[in-house]
């Protein structure tokens, strides 16, 4: 992801490329050769030069990373998960907030949908039903598929029902992995909304998919083709819709670079994103239903009200 984040931002004219800090000398040297660009020895060095940066080393380490960017008074653009507990997430709210910092985090798919939606909103009421689906474990498989894939629709689905679930079904199951790499949802919300999340890194294919359906009303948006279908009285027919250009990284970063200039709060805050560490935890202590740590190749299914976690 780094390097993705590297092509995106040599590209914005708002932006002076300062160089990158890899601690893999072989990437290190990748970079040199690919994109020419200055490499710093140490982090610190990064830091000391730079104005903003974009964390996108392993999850573990997003926490110390952001802490000292913005301790040293840098703005700084997070890959998800944002970090591993809420209250790492809510220090680094805090921090960006005394120091009138950006702290941003790396959700692509809230750009997508609002591209796709062009303006349009889903009903009020409308159930919601996520999917994500991979063929392979992702860029960190010492994690499990809610951190490495639900996340994305974990963030989208809170933005848009804007409130936190009261309770939570899940189920889930260890595959190839001794992590999660199938995981189920049900997320009720105090509303009477409902959202059912879906996301596997063992899938015969390669699925991004967001529906929601209410009365005389179904949207599905596919964030692989970038299209979207839509059925209601209001169309007067069904209707999908060509594919758009469009690219989620680019306009994050062009989004990050504007909170900056404008001084203004980012699309997804630290604070957004501990929201996503809550339900994410509750769905693991769903899954595994408070029995202690998951067995590999076991199969658990529980109810648990989020409240209290």
């Amino acid at each position: 992801m780094g390097i993705l984040h590297l092509t995106k931002l040599l590209k914005l004219p708002q932006v002076e490329f300062v160089g990158v800090y890899e601690p893999n000398f072989e990437k290190t040297q990748e970079l040199l050769n690919r994109f020419n660009v200055r490499t710093f020895s140490s982090f610190e060095e990064l830091l000391f030069f730079s104005e903003a940066v974009v964390i996108a080393s392993p999850t573990p380490t997003h926490f110390s990373l952001a802490k000292a960017s913005l301790e040293s008074g840098c703005h700084v653009l997070i890959e998800k998960p944002l970090c591993e507990t809420v209250e790492e997430a809510l220090t680094l709210d805090l921090l960006a907030l005394q120091k009138g910092l950006v702290c941003q985090v790396g959700f692509l798919e809230r750009y997508r949908f609002q591209a796709l939606m062009a303006g349009q909103t889903i009903p009020f009421a409308a159930y919601l039903e996520s999917q994500r689906l991979s063929v392979v474990v992702g860029r960190e498989p010492s994690v499990d598929v809610i951190s490495d894939l639900m996340v994305h629709d974990i963030d989208l689905i809170l933005s848009l029902v804007k409130e936190e679930p009261v309770q939570i079904t899940a189920e889930g199951f260890c595959v190839v992995t001794e992590y999660l790499d199938y995981a189920r949802a049900k997320l009720e919300f105090s509303g009477g909304r409902t959202a059912v999340l879906t996301a596997s890194r063992v899938a015969p294919k390669m699925v991004r998919g967001l529906k929601a359906v209410f009365d005389n009303y179904l949207c599905e948006l596919d964030f692989i083709t970038n299209t979207k279908f839509l059925a209601s009285p209001l169309t007067s027919e069904k209707k999908e819709t060509d594919p758009i250009l469009f690219d989620a990284l680019e306009r994050q970063a062009l989004s990050f670079v504007s909170s900056i200039q404008s001084h203004s709060t980012p699309l997804i805050s630290a604070q957004h994103g501990a929201k996503v560490i809550q339900v994410s935890k509750a769905i693991r202590e769903a899954i595994a239903n408070k029995k202690g740590p998951l067995p590999i190749r076991r199969h658990l299914d529980s109810t648990l009200p989020i409240r209290g976690h």
